[in-house]
């Protein structure tokens, strides 16, 4: 199982890799994809991303954004990038304990999976500020998205893809693919997957390439010129 992290961010992160992810690797089926979520603590004086933007434009690096994935850090770049802004990016290891500062007003804003904050926004404890998908989303229907509210083609969204590897047969590879298309079209299964938080996709591999090409196309060049690495 490939994501949006092995398949297309690292190759820019890392100084090397142990792999090449265009190269070594067979496409079987995009499975499934998960937009990210900007929420804030329900005191932040922010409604909404248009907010957001105004008081970092107001005061440059004034407000802080807790940020627990590679992927989130993008979101806040392409923020900055699009809303000719500056946000203070605030680092942490993992969803629990930016979630546990958002909510204790340590930190007003973060960035997460729809997944990760959908509990907490259903109980009161974060409000949604934008959601980084084109259209919304039914892991929350309510939330607006950030191209909704001026930031045009405003996309970031995490995703699964299962692969083989390099030289697997072709009538292997299509089985694979048909089987998971199958998969895919349980009803339990999409709906296993949404409670989960996860968009199911269909399963085809033509479109776990195209897309995988054009992610590396559009990230490739913001993680450069941001200077993001890990190594």
């Amino acid at each position: 199982m490939g994501t949006n992290g092995t398949h297309v961010l690292n190759k820019f992160l890392y100084a090397s890799m142990p792999f090449d992810p265009e190269k070594d690797f067979e496409p079987i089926g995009l499975v499934s994809t998960f937009p990210m979520v900007v929420i804030a603590n329900p005191a932040a004086p922010y409604a909404g991303i248009g907010d957001l933007l105004a008081a970092a434009k107001a005061k440059p690096g004034s407000v802080d954004v807790a940020l627990p994935s590679t992927t989130a850090r993008l979101v806040l770049e392409l923020l900055q990038e699009k809303g000719k802004a500056s946000l203070q990016s605030v680092p942490y290891k993992g969803s629990g304990t930016s979630m546990t500062d958002i909510i204790g007003g340590q930190v007003s804003v973060g960035i997460d999976t729809a997944s990760a904050v959908r509990s907490f926004v259903s109980s009161g404890k974060l409000k949604v500020l934008g959601v980084t998908s084109l259209q919304q989303s039914s892991l929350l229907p309510q939330a607006q998205t950030v191209t909704s509210q001026g930031l045009d083609d405003f996309q970031v969204i995490a995703w699964n893809g299962l692969y083989a590897p390099r030289g697997t047969p072709p009538a292997i590879l299509q089985r694979l693919s048909t089987e998971l298309g199958k998969l895919l079209a349980q009803p339990d299964v999409r709906q296993r997957l949404l409670e989960l938080g996860h968009e199911p996709s269909n399963g085809l591999p033509e479109e776990l390439k195209t897309f995988a090409a054009s992610e590396r196309v559009k990230w490739g060049p913001l993680v450069k010129n941001a200077g993001l690495k890990v190594d």
